[in-house]
């Protein structure tokens, strides 16, 4: 349905007729923020300008109203009429807006939904990954621990065994390498002397 009729167009001049052409629903969909912006205004003051006009013609109508010019105004019908043309041009330019800030803020809430659902899944695997972490360096830990129990005593560790002997060991230890020493001397002079035998 066309948004004017040739007896609504009739009562608009050519910049005012295009003006309500322009604000169809498919035409208002491919402006600019800043076009609709400038559409909404120029709407909003012919809408004014019009309503005002219809009020004051009413008014000398009636002769309440003192009239502007020599002739007092017989109707208001064609002004009231381009009053409602231009308040509903403006009303279709203000939906479009309307419609828009309603379409980022569900587009601005879809995304942040979508964050906080990836950030929800991340946060189990990041704390799985820290336990994973945690586990493999406490191992790592009691591995190193194990190795350096079994590694090799120090050498002062025979020392520490012989000091650690009872008394009674030691003196057993040191008789039997004096009777070795001792057996050893004897068996040397038996060999001297028989020597000296031979000789004689």
């Amino acid at each position: 349905m066309p948004l004017l009729d040739g007896k609504s167009a009739a009562l608009l001049t050519k910049t005012e007729a295009a003006l309500i052409r322009e604000t169809a629903p498919a035409k208002l969909r491919a402006l600019s923020p800043a076009r609709l912006r400038t559409k909404v205004a120029r709407a909003r003051k012919l809408r004014d300008k019009y309503a005002s006009l219809a009020r004051r013609q009413k008014g000398e109508a009636k002769g309440t109203v003192a009239p502007r010019g020599q002739r007092r105004a017989e109707g208001s019908a064609n002004t009231t009429k381009k009053a409602e043309i231009f308040t509903a041009a403006l009303a279709r330019v203000e939906g479009e807006i309307t419609r828009r800030d309603e379409a980022a803020k569900k587009a601005a809430a879809k995304s942040a939904k979508s964050a906080a659902k990836k950030k929800t899944k991340a946060a189990p695997k990041k704390k799985a990954k820290a336990a994973k972490k945690g586990a493999k360096t406490a191992a790592k830990k009691k591995a190193t621990g194990k190795k350096k129990a079994t590694g090799k005593k120090p050498p002062a560790f025979a020392a520490a065994n012989e000091a650690a002997l009872p008394k009674r060991a030691l003196l057993q230890k040191a008789k039997s390498g004096l009777q070795r020493s001792g057996g050893h001397m004897a068996g040397r002079n038996r060999r001297n002397q028989a020597r000296r035998d031979a000789r004689g």
